[in-house]
Formats: structure tokens, sequence, C-alpha cells
């Protein structure tokens, strides 16, 4: 469902980088296909609402992955009845202390997890060393044990 939305939203979006430096849309998007949403953010979340839902119907557990950047601010001031049976991870994250402003972390939990009561959340170690911290990552990631479908994705 969330796949679905940002298609949508790259579908609008500019190609970047642009093949020729032309930041301009070259190929025509088939407009049956685009859907026009008012409230970007109240879509994410109601995307995300169903994809918890039943994935908890499913499996009794959500994974959700978070890139930073404007998801958070769509996320913010949610407080969802099913965070208890939800693990977030990052997708990409600065590499700085978990305190620092600037972190994915703190951002997301000033904008929406501190709310997201018994939410689990798979956090960096925040140090400086990039190659450490993926290392670390890859490993508390492994540990998961998420399960996975045929393409190796949750």
């Amino acid at each position: 469902m969330l796949r679905s939305l940002v298609l949508v939203v790259y579908a609008l979006a500019l190609r970047w980088p642009p093949p020729n430096g032309d930041t301009m849309i070259k190929k025509k998007v088939d407009p049956r296909r685009v859907k026009i949403v008012d409230d970007v953010g109240a879509k994410v979340f109601e995307l995300v609402d169903k994809a918890a839902k039943n994935a908890i119907e499913d499996k009794c557990h959500f994974f959700l992955g978070i890139p930073g950047g404007s998801i958070l601010e769509m996320l913010a001031g949610t407080s969802p009845e099913w965070a208890a049976q939800t693990t977030v991870v990052w997708v990409n994250h600065k590499c700085v202390p978990l305190e620092d402003a600037t972190s994915t972390s703190a951002k997301a939990k000033e904008l929406f997890l501190n709310a997201w009561e018994g939410c689990k959340i798979v956090d960096l170690k925040g140090g400086p060393d990039s190659i450490a911290e993926a290392n670390s990552y890859d490993s508390a990631l492994r540990a998961l044990e998420m399960p996975v479908n045929f393409e190796g994705g949750p």
C-alpha cells in the first residue's frame, strides 16, 4: 500500500538525477495511473495504518522501516493502537549521536515515537564511525529475524 503512494509521488516528481541535466519531466505519465492526494500526510498514515493492521492480523507483528525526512512529519502526532506490536527500523540515518537534534531517531521520537507506547525501536549506536555503525545495525536487523518474502524483503 505505502509503495503505491510512493510510486504516485515519484510519478509526479522530477526524475533525479536527470539524464541530461534538464529538470523538466520528459516522460508522460498516464493520468489514469495518477491519483491526486490532497493531504499526503494523512494518506501516508492511512496506508501505514492499514498495512500495520494487516501485518498484525497475519503475523502478529508489524515491522516499519522509516527513511526519515518528510515521512517523519507525516507521522507526527499519531499514536496508533498497534504501536505495541510494532518494531521500527531506520532506512537511513545520519552518523551523529542519537540525541543530536539532526538525528532521525531524535526527530522521530519528538514528533511521534514517544507517543507510540510499547513500540520497539532498533536504534543505531550513535557513533562517528559509519562503517562500525553500518555493521552494528546490520547485525541488529538480522537478529530481528523478520519474516521475508521471496524477493528478500519483509
